[in-house]
């Protein structure tokens, strides 16, 4: 364990594994910056791949702990939330899809709520600070990567957040226990065959981003 410590209430843990989350994220921010400001020093971008890779950290961190406060709203004990180099987590003594729909629909939300509400709050910032600046910079691929992390958790697979929306959403119109799942995993492999398929270069959500001058 790196260090844990408490957010929203919620006790959250930190493995040393996530040094290779903060690791990636640092790359790509430095491939991100290298493209967007070319009047910037090396020492610069290394500047802004450090601070931005973990910002980036800590809202993956915000976004788990949103799921845990919803669901502690609810009266659901939430035991822990954390982050390693493989993924991020919440531990908890229920099975989404036992509660009531509109609750499963709220607590998986929640997480991708965050990062939109992260992603839009620090946009203006972009605005006002230095044009190509390190913090510019720092703040444009926060705001990015957010809204792109927001996106990819919202796809309808079932392992991710969008799988327990539509989980939710089927299981609001469907009385049969089982027929929700099968319709989920139909969904979840449709959706997988797209996304191997779909053209490159298309718009995106997080390319507003590159649309603020």
């Amino acid at each position: 364990m790196l260090f844990r410590f408490i957010c929203f209430g919620i006790p959250v843990s930190i493995h040393w594994t996530t040094l290779i989350l903060v690791f990636l994220f640092a790359l790509d921010a430095f491939y991100y910056a290298s493209k967007k400001a070319k009047n910037l020093t090396k020492r610069n971008f290394i500047i802004v791949a450090v601070l931005a890779s973990l910002l980036v950290i800590l809202s993956i961190v915000v976004h788990e702990a949103s799921h845990a406060l919803v669901a502690n709203a609810f009266g659901y004990q939430i035991t822990d939330a954390g982050i390693n180099g493989a993924f991020a987590y919440v531990s908890n003594d229920i099975a989404l899809n036992e509660i009531a729909p509109y609750q499963e629909f709220l607590i998986a939300f929640a997480g991708p709520a965050s990062n939109i509400i992260l992603g839009i709050l620090v946009m203006p910032l972009i605005y006002f600070l230095t044009h190509q600046s390190p913090s510019e910079m720092t703040i444009r691929y926060f705001s990015f990567m957010n809204l792109r992390l927001a996106r990819i958790n919202l796809w309808p697979i079932i392992v991710l957040d969008g799988g327990h929306l539509v989980s939710s959403i089927l299981r609001a119109i469907f009385n049969q226990p089982e027929l929700p799942g099968y319709i989920s995993a139909v969904i979840s492999g449709i959706f997988i065959v797209y996304l191997f398929s779909k053209k490159k270069g298309r718009f995106e959500i997080e390319d507003v981003i590159d649309k603020i001058p």
